[in-house]
């Protein structure tokens, strides 16, 4: 398969599909398609379910990075980038990459100019999907965002998944009821941004998980809290968890939420942690 690099601007008829498909894939460009779907997958072998829950699939993974370049000849970091806007609000926005097990090349790259936003329409909340059990490095930058912003709108789902996640951006899942957010990493995961799933009047689902260990920066900051009633934090690992920064599942004016850091090393390093109400 050949790479793909968008640089313009791509939009679809409502309930519609874009799909960017290739050994590489590059946006630095506008991807647009209101209540429909957004791929962006690299790999050897890609394929799309339209109707199924997996909805893109990488069959065979790249294996020969180091032959690829992209089409100016400069050797690639990442099989994926993403510095542009992919926006699909009330829609489905999926980024998937996955390398042999051999290679050390990061899988995806959202920089500090990516926008994917999902946004709530009416009742038809979005949902973004980024990573999976093939995809060996992720660094996550810029903003990821499934809002329900209007009137009565819940918020809508994020999940990322890699071997090993770096979370340095901002991800929204804001609404009268908070949304549901899961970074799961197999082995380090740092978070180093900001994740909020705040709710008008309950806080939603905030789940952060390594299979071996978790680090958070000063910087870090989870926020499951609501109006009403505060929603859930859960920070687990199996090994090591060294907490940093801000946990807060509180409740202005109600019950406040659960907030849950668990490992079987725990340090916490100037966390401030608050589930009150």
């Amino acid at each position: 398969s050949k790479g793909v690099k968008n640089k313009g601007e791509i939009s679809v008829k409502p309930h519609g599909t874009a799909a960017m498909l290739g050994k590489y894939v590059s946006n630095s460009g506008t991807v647009k398609a209101k209540l429909g779907k957004i791929f962006m997958g690299s790999g050897e072998q890609v394929t799309i379910n339209l109707q199924g829950n997996d909805m893109m699939n990488i069959i065979v993974p790249t294996n020969k990075i180091g032959e690829i370049k992209d089409v100016n000849g400069d050797s690639l970091q990442y099989l994926l980038s993403n510095m542009g806007k992919l926006e699909a609000n009330g829609g489905y926005i999926q980024l998937s990459a996955a390398t042999a097990a051999s290679l050390e090349l990061g899988a995806i790259n959202t920089g500090s100019s990516s926008v994917i936003k999902a946004a709530t329409i009416n009742k038809s909340t979005g949902k973004v999907v980024i990573g999976g059990e093939e995809s060996n490095f992720l660094k996550m930058n810029g903003t990821i965002y499934v809002n329900g912003d209007n009137p009565g709108s819940s918020a809508g789902e994020v999940r990322i998944s890699g071997k090993n996640v770096y979370q340095g951006g901002q991800i929204y899942a804001n609404g009268v009821k908070g949304g549901n957010v899961k970074v799961h990493s197999k082995d380090l995961l740092v978070l180093d941004g900001s994740i909020q799933t705040k709710g008008l009047n309950e806080g939603g689902s905030l789940i952060v998980m390594s299979e071996n260990a978790l680090l958070t920066s000063y910087k870090n900051l989870l926020d499951a809290s609501g109006y009403k009633k505060g929603g859930n934090i859960q920070s687990i690992a199996n090994n090591y968890n060294i907490a940093s920064g801000v946990y807060k599942a509180k409740s202005i004016s109600g019950v406040g939420g659960k907030i849950d850091i668990t490992a079987n090393k725990v340090a916490l390093n100037s966390a401030n942690v608050d589930a009150s109400g």
